[in-house]
């Protein structure tokens, strides 16, 4: 019966503990920005249509197009036009893409809606597009698809179809070297709390050293915790108490009353 008792109690205060001590078991949420845009020093958007195109390589000192863990795309980014075609500033019909490597080709394997991006205009757009780790960027657009990097290592492959979501794909056309693909985008992701949840019970069931000093008899370690035997049951009762029912009664001398608690 008292086992019955303590094991409920247990039990309430493991909830009464997910309840009231925040984070026990939740994920933080964290972002990274992928991929990137002209900026000073780089060349505007050049006069490049990509039917499907993905950052193939990027170099060590460049921005990764490649997603750092799973999540989703919550908002990407085009530079519009800032050249004149035929004495006219073009907007441009661009697609967010990702691509998944396989070997030597690449599987597209999610898209977002199609938009206009204005020329002359820093353009944003909010989506839900799902990424996993590993995947990679990538961008349709009718105009404005890559610009001129300045290191030698950034490559862009590009393919003369835009196919189906989960169509793997070689190359069409030889990549294309200092280049990046004119598109950010800012993924979102929850991060794991590493710090831990419930171990400050030392023994998770909270009854540590709870004062009630009565032995069981049985070699149920949950039970040896509850009076602070450090996992060694006594054999008898102690000198100067006496056995009532088979069990021995006295005040028990475990520690432990406080329980910790997660400082956040």
């Amino acid at each position: 019966m008292a086992r019955t008792l303590r094991q409920a109690r247990a039990i309430l205060i493991a909830v009464l503990l997910a309840v009231l001590v925040p984070g026990t078991a939740s994920a933080a949420t964290a972002t990274a920005t992928l991929g990137s845009t002209p900026a000073g020093g780089e060349s505007a958007p050049e006069v490049v249509t990509c039917f499907s195109a993905v950052q193939a390589l990027s170099d060590p000192g460049s921005p990764s197009y490649v997603a750092p863990a799973t999540g989703t795309i919550k908002s990407w980014t085009v530079q519009g036009m800032t050249e004149t075609i035929h004495g006219s500033f073009l907007d441009s019909t661009v697609q967010l893409q990702v691509y998944r490597p396989d070997g030597a080709s690449w599987i597209l394997v999610a898209e977002s809606a199609e938009r206009v991006a204005s020329a002359q205009t820093l353009n944003t757009f909010t989506t839900s597009v799902p990424i996993q780790k590993g995947d990679i960027l990538g961008l349709r657009s009718s105009i404005g698809c890559t610009y001129t990097s300045l290191l030698g290592g950034d490559t862009v492959a590009s393919f003369t179809s835009h196919p189906a979501t989960g169509t793997s794909l070689n190359l069409d056309n030889a990549p294309l070297g200092f280049a990046r693909l004119n598109v950010s985008a800012v993924e979102e992701y929850q991060v794991p709390d590493t710090g831990g949840g419930g171990g400050g019970d030392n023994g998770g069931g909270g009854d540590n050293g709870d004062g009630d000093g009565e032995q069981e008899g049985d070699s149920d370690a949950g039970e040896q915790a509850d009076h602070g035997n450090n996992g060694h049951q006594a054999p008898a009762c102690k000198h100067g108490k006496k056995k009532h029912h088979g069990k021995c009664r006295g005040r028990g001398h475990g520690h432990g009353h406080g329980q910790s608690k997660k400082t956040r």
